[in-house]
């Protein structure tokens, strides 16, 4: 957008604010719940639905409308009936949900589909003008001092305690355009007790993060917020494009049928949201102007502009001095969206110019409880075509054997919690939407094998949100109480599916559920499944996320999971076992936080990692002299991520590795070349599963502290250099793990061929911690690095007698 042409824009948006004191506006009186009170009404009852309106006030004196329609005659009202909130976005109204009529409007497919649904009115929109000391109309009044914080702190929690009292009901499904789901992640992360009132939550064009939006209007706009606001201000505008008789009139004459300038409608719509010309309905323009813009203050849309400027999702910026009065700091503080833990399914499109898919997959990643992320198939759906557009319908509803059945929102009723194995064998038997927010690398496979799966999250104190799995019973053994947990740690570059990847009776999970043990699979920061933060964004150009090695693991991420998994199931201790760098951490976390030797019944070290100086990997081998310089050279191209999983790795492992491919020898070998060869314990057929799954991602930095490992021949923290270690050590050297603190039951099980834990390493870790339950060979003397997870004969070899000795410290 050109200079002249923002002007323009920006000079009519002023004209339409002002004007909006120019032209009178009647008061919505109380009254009888069934009497109609303006154009929502007007359309639900020229459409034949059930009306009720209702009113509620918030703690800070906002009077609310709220429309319900609790039937029709095609399906009459009744008590018990499940509750579905919608909520509008910005400069709209629950109209939204009606305009498109019957068999098209949200609001009616989700009446047709048996559900009593309640529409929500913002503060300020033409249902919500309503203050118990303000007046909107003023010239000068403090109604308008509020953006869409106010809207998710006080309006959302008013109106669905109101709604649930008045039905009955403890939770309800909750669907929002827009700002009704900002508002909806500020309720949820500032006012977390309202979680639990969410059945589940429906995000129409989610809007949090906004950094890579293309909207014009906004990034014109942007810049310029606080000189704008300043104007505003002094003018004494508050209200940023109220409905008014200009603007319904103007939209019946210059927008109806065969009108001239209906195209030029069109494309002011299309600027806003984006360009999708089939899915407007241009005879449908006047109706739409009728209820938008429906009224916003001008605080609402700075908000906005200051989140695009930021590229974070933050309170409201009232410039340094007011910030810190009211904050405590310069900045404004992010929402907390690790306190969300409401199923959340986020719907998205490619056309979305309000929208863009980065920012909603920045949205999805900082989740604690997402659904998943589901795309409108057509390539050019826009901002508002999720209330507007001609199909939207369609995208609304599902088909199942060639009938229209329930919409998504009410097909999500079964997925309230998408961390069971109900979801995917619904999704399987076609009665559902795919869970992609359980792993399919990991969960699939346990339902695949015929065991129910869950997926549980724990937040690090440093604040990364990692994946647990869990396994609580299986076919012969069902889930119980009181089961003994044992839980189970992967290696460097692997993550939870190297523990099921071997299949039922062979995968050390299947086989501990077997024995009646509750299972528990851990995944550490970064690899597939724990891909999130609270705050940094793994896939960002300069990004802290990956500043950390096997240290913070230890130090961070294994306390995190085994409380979590101890507080789930009431135990105080349980079984450990872990393979290569999942012993790594563990030593960490018991020699630097010994209190937690006490929650360890037995350790059971798979090729235990701490002491490296014997390694024989000619991968290690050949870095390790020069991995400052590659440290250094990865620093400054910006590289922190270390082989993480990616399409083109399965697709290759898929293709080259597969039976009768030529190249699967030669994808043997690269492993072998890693822990050392031994070709009769590797199963060719399932390179392409391993290839899926491994490798799952790592930092930088973990490949780093090993090579570190090597060279300097100690078990001891990360060197950051001479001056640093000054900083954070209080020496030039960094400190040994101490390790004569860990005093758990540690077995240490190893292999002769291991060219990552050599023999002699093993041996001297032993002799140093204090409660070894012993040293325990592989029989098999080719025994390599990767055949303790994957070895075909890894079963009778090695798992027997883990679970063996589990089951004496029990």
């Amino acid at each position: 957008m050109d200079y002249h042409t923002f002007c323009f824009v920006l000079t009519i948006a002023i004209i339409g604010m002002v004007s909006a004191a120019v032209v009178p506006r009647p008061s919505l009186p109380t009254g009888d719940t069934n009497v109609p009170m303006n154009i929502t009404a007007d359309i639900i009852l020229r459409d034949g639905y059930f009306l009720e309106q209702h009113q509620v006030t918030t703690a800070d004196g906002y009077i609310l409308t709220m429309f319900r329609i609790p039937g029709s005659p095609a399906n009459p009202v009744r008590q018990g009936k499940n509750v579905a909130f919608l909520m509008h976005g910005l400069l709209s109204s629950s109209a939204d949900y009606v305009i498109s009529g019957p068999g098209r409007a949200l609001a009616y497919l989700l009446v047709d589909a048996g559900y009593d649904v309640w529409m929500g009115n913002a503060r300020g929109n033409t249902n919500s003008r309503r203050h118990i000391f303000r007046d909107p109309d003023a010239r000068s009044t403090n109604f308008w001092d509020f953006s869409w914080h106010e809207i998710g702190y006080f309006d959302l929690p008013a109106m669905i305690d109101y709604t649930l009292a008045y039905t009955g009901h403890t939770s309800l499904h909750y669907a929002g355009h827009s700002q009704g789901t900002t508002s909806f992640f500020v309720m949820a992360s500032t006012r977390p007790d309202y979680n639990k009132k969410i059945r589940s939550m429906h995000a129409l064009a989610p809007v949090a993060f906004m950094s890579n939006l293309r909207s014009p209007f906004v990034r014109a706009f942007a810049p310029f917020v606080n000189q704008l606001e300043w104007i505003m201000s002094m003018l004494g505008v508050n209200e940023f494009l109220p409905s008014n008789e200009m603007m319904i009139l103007g939209g019946q004459r210059l927008c109806e049928d065969e009108s001239p300038f209906q195209e030029v409608c069109a494309n002011v719509l299309f600027l806003i949201g984006g360009f999708n010309s089939p899915q407007l309905n241009r005879t449908m323009i006047p109706a739409l102007l009728e209820n938008a813009p429906a009224g916003a203050s001008v605080n609402q849309l700075v908000h906005y502009a200051q989140g695009y400027n930021s590229g974070r999702f933050r309170q409201y910026d009232y410039g340094l001095t007011l910030n810190l009065i009211r904050y405590g700091s310069v900045r404004p503080p992010d929402y907390p969206l690790h306190r969300v833990t409401a199923p959340v399914a986020l719907h998205f499109s490619d056309n979305d110019w309000l929208a863009a898919v980065s920012d909603v997959r920045e949205l999805h990643s900082q989740l604690s409880n997402s659904i998943g992320l589901f795309r409108v198939s057509d390539p050019r759906w826009n901002h508002l075509d999720f209330v507007w557009g001609i199909d939207a319908n369609t995208f609304l509803m599902v088909l199942s054997n060639s009938c229209r059945v329930l919409l998504a929102l009410a097909s999500v009723v079964a997925l309230a919690q998408a961390s069971t194995i109900r979801d995917v064998l619904a999704y399987r038997a076609g009665d559902g939407p795919q869970p992609t927010d359980i792993s399919k690398l990991t969960a699939e496979i346990i339902v695949n094998d015929g065991y129910p799966v869950e997926e549980h999250q724990a937040t690090t104190a440093d604040g990364y949100v990692l994946t647990m799995f869990r396994i609580p019973g299986g076919p012969g053994n069902p889930p119980r109480e009181g089961k003994n947990v044992a839980f189970i740690q992967h290696g460097l570059l692997c993550s939870s599916a190297d523990w099921v990847i071997l299949g039922p009776g062979k995968a050390l999970a299947y086989m501990l559920v077997d024995a009646g043990y509750d299972v528990w699979l851990g995944n550490a920061r970064g690899n597939t499944n724990s891909r999130r933060h609270i705050f940094h964004d793994p896939d960002a150009r300069n990004t802290d996320f990956w500043d950390f090695s096997w240290h913070e693991i230890g130090y961070f991420d294994l306390p995190a999971m085994i409380d979590y998994a101890l507080q789930y199931t009431g135990q105080t201790s349980l079984q450990y076992a872990g393979h290569s760098q999942g012993t790594t951490s563990f030593f960490i976390m018991t020699s630097l936080r010994p209190e937690y030797n006490q929650r360890i019944r037995s350790m059971h070290a798979l090729a235990p990692v701490a002491f490296m100086s014997n390694l024989r990997s000619p991968f290690v081998r050949a870095f390790a002299p020069f991995v400052d310089q590659i440290d250094w050279l990865m620093r400054m191209l910006g590289v922190n991520e270390f082989l993480p999983s990616s399409d083109m790795m399965t697709l290759g492992g898929q293709m080259l590795c597969q039976d009768e491919a030529l190249f699967q020898e030669v994808c043997a070998n690269v492993l072998f070349l890693i822990g050392g060869f031994n070709s009769p314990q590797l199963n060719r057929t399932m390179l392409p599963a391993i290839l899926a799954n491994t490798p799952a991602g790592a930092s930088v930095n973990q490949l780093v502290h090993y090579a570190q490992g090597y060279n300097s021949g100690r078990f001891r923290q990360f060197d950051f250099g001479l001056t640093l270690n000054l900083i954070r050590y209080g020496s030039i050297r960094p400190p040994d793990y101490p390790l004569d603190r860990v005093t758990a039951p540690v077995a240490l099980h190893y292999g002769d061929n291991d060219w990552l834990a050599a023999v002699s390493d093993v041996r001297q870790l032993h002799s140093s911690i204090r409660n070894p339950i012993g040293l325990f060979r592989v029989s098999d003397p080719n025994w390599n690095h990767l055949d303790f997870t994957w070895g075909i004969d890894a079963d009778s070899l090695l798992y027997r007698r883990v679970i063996s000795f589990m089951d004496r410290y029990n």
